[in-house]
Formats: C-alpha cells, sequence, structure tokens
C-alpha cells in the first residue's frame, strides 16, 4: 500500500487489517463522523502568452486535511466491557504522536496521505458525547525533497541571480579558455 514504516501510521475505524505484517505500529481512532478531502492551487496572476505551458502558471499548494475522529471507552473486542480511560489514554497518544512534529501516513477509504503533520487537534465535550472523545484533527502535507533535488533548486537560484553571463567559449578548439562556472544552468 506504500507505507512507509519508519514512521506512525494513523488508521480511522475498521482498517487495522490492512496494515497485518507491515511492521507498522498504527494508531486507529474508533470511527470518523466528518472527513473534508480536497486540492487547491494556486494561479499565477499574470496573462498567459499563447502557446504557454499552463501547468508552469498552476501549482499545487498544500490543502489542510481535516476529520472529526472519535475515541472511545470501548474495546476492540465484542465481548469485552468498556474500559474506563481508554478514550483518554488515546487522546495523550495522538498528542504524543503530533508534539514528535514526525511526518506520519493517514488513510481513509477515499485516499491515503503520506508526510502528513498535525497543524490543529481539538477536542470538546458535550453532554451528547458521554465518555467518548470527538477530536477535531486538521492535518496538511509536507514535501520532502531529496538532496539531488535540493541541490538542482540551489543551482537554478544561483543561475537566476547571476543572470547573463559571458562565459566565454566553450566550444573545443577555439582561443579562448573553457570556463567551468560550477553552475548547471536548468533546461527552459
Amino acid at each position: 500500500l506504500g507505507f512507509v514504516t519508519d514512521r506512525p501510521t494513523l488508521w480511522p475505524g475498521g482498517f487495522l487489517g490492512a496494515l497485518q505484517g507491515s511492521g507498522a505500529q498504527p494508531f486507529a481512532f474508533d470511527a470518523t463522523l466528518r472527513e473534508d478531502h480536497g486540492v487547491q492551487f494556486a494561479i499565477a496572476g499574470a496573462p498567459l502568452e499563447g502557446g504557454a505551458r499552463t501547468t508552469d502558471h498552476v501549482q499545487p499548494i498544500p490543502y489542510p486535511l481535516t476529520c472529526e475522529a472519535v475515541l472511545a471507552n470501548v474495546s476492540d473486542r465484542l465481548l469485552t466491557p468498556s474500559l474506563p480511560g481508554r478514550a483518554k489514554a488515546l487522546y495523550e497518544q495522538l498528542l504524543a504522536i503530533a508534539a514528535t512534529r514526525v511526518p506520519f501516513d493517514i488513510a481513509f477509504t477515499l485516499r491515503l496521505y503520506t508526510s502528513m503533520v498535525f497543524t490543529r487537534i481539538g477536542t470538546i465535550r458535550t453532554a451528547d458525547s458521554g465518555d467518548a472523545l470527538v477530536c477535531t484533527l486538521v492535518m496538511e502535507q509536507i514535501e520532502i525533497a531529496t538532496v539531488d533535488q535540493a541541490a538542482l533548486l540551489a543551482d537554478a537560484a544561483v543561475a537566476f541571480s547571476l543572470g547573463s553571463q559571458n562565459l566565454g567559449s566553450l566550444t573545443p578548439g577555439t582561443s579562448s579558455v573553457p570556463v567551468d562556472t560550477g553552475v548547471t544552468l536548468p533546461v527552459v
């Protein structure tokens, strides 16, 4: 399923069977009441020239994933009675995952999200919720670049800041001495 086993995995209720044998220790909600999935894009304000690639002017931006999750004082076994304090213990465990600020994966029936971090965790207790906790969780995906990507972006930034440079002739057999600037210009 594409999970990274060196980071936490969160699962809404009913999904634990899919992780058998993966080595990950998932955190499972008892249920989700509401999930807000979506995508969001930023569009460049400048007009596009005819024939230009629109993908250069429409960029994805992080969309906050929001869900209302239920943590209850019930066992995952049908015949076991309620477990006092279980919801509070699960809530503390959820706060501990958030406090690490380590990216995690979260799976819903609609979509799998990777490299997520919490931006907000809240819970409101009401007379209707009883012993259960209904938690509002807000998460965003963070982009993790590899060293190669970071080097390419740094090279492009240096090339952009240098502007147009006279590097002499780089053609073999000419009288100019080749110059190695150490900068790889991005292909446009």
